[in-house]
């Protein structure tokens, strides 16, 4: 099937055999990443803007970066694993009828979560992470509960990388086969028919809607705690009903360089004019 998209056309493909993909930041220029703001600073409704990507430096040097305190996503809150931020998201599965993508990148779609290596430089300027952890994160839809899972491997937590204002190497071996790395972040009360708990164990290819990195748990507290009445997390960050006590949130500056990922997918999008 041919379709076209910001003006090119692009065909999907459906492989028979798992095909081996690269995305660079480089060569991409920064798309497809996203992150998450507050419609009220760090709570209300949360809004997809672009992350930045810096203009070469005098080393001849590009970076992504994002810019803290980031919005509040309550939506894995108690009973969940807890709130989170998202600091890096990728849209990684075309949305062809509506033709929204955002900062489509066709170099990276439809990753099976199996066998991938993300490797890079990253940078932190100025963090304070309050407890919470940087970590490697994926969400899609499962076929067997029918509600979407999310998944934080917090078994290749970034947090050293990023606490000395040093450019550091890292590497992360991303495999949903080694169990003990993740955790499934399941879902608060008011969005349990959205967000679901499944194992990673009993996890199917299902192909994942967006992936990227996350703070996690982030310490979601109320400002004027003893004028709160039994007020929920998700009252505080999703509905906005109380302001939150901002002390508690991580803040500080996160940037990647060279950031590569090598993975397998079942299916992709390419340009058509590369199709014989």
């Amino acid at each position: 099937m041919i379709f076209e998209m910001f003006g090119k056309k692009y065909r999907f493909c459906d492989y028979t055999e798992p095909v081996q993909k690269k995305y660079s930041l480089t060569a991409s220029q920064g798309d497809p990443w996203l992150k998450y703001i507050g419609s009220d600073g760090v709570a209300g409704h949360g809004i997809t803007a672009k992350a930045g990507f810096s203009k070469t430096d005098l080393k001849n040097r590009r970076c992504l970066f994002t810019v803290g305190p980031w919005w509040i996503d309550a939506n894995h809150s108690h009973p969940g694993y807890g709130c989170l931020q998202l600091i890096f998201v990728a849209s990684v599965r075309t949305n062809i009828k509506e033709q929204t993508q955002k900062y489509f990148d066709p170099t990276l779609l439809y990753p099976t979560m199996r066998n991938m290596k993300i490797t890079g430089q990253i940078r932190g300027q100025g963090v304070d992470l309050k407890g919470a952890d940087l970590v490697f994160w994926f969400q899609c839809y499962s076929e067997k509960i029918e509600r979407n899972v999310n998944y934080a491997c917090i078994g290749q937590p970034l947090n050293n990388k990023i606490l000395d204002g040093e450019i550091n190497y890292f590497a992360l071996n991303i495999d949903i086969g080694n169990v003990n790395d993740w955790v499934c972040l399941g879902s608060c009360i008011e969005k349990s028919d959205m967000y679901g708990d499944l194992n990673i164990s009993e996890l199917d290819l299902d192909k994942p809607g967006s992936m990227g990195f996350i703070l996690i748990p982030v310490d979601v507290k109320p400002l004027w705690p003893d004028e709160a009445d039994q007020l929920s997390i998700s009252e505080i960050g999703l509905l906005h009903a109380w302001p939150p006590d901002v002390t508690y949130l991580p803040e500080g500056i996160i940037a990647f360089y060279e950031l590569e990922i090598s993975y397998e997918a079942l299916y992709g999008v390419e340009e058509a004019w590369m199709i014989s």
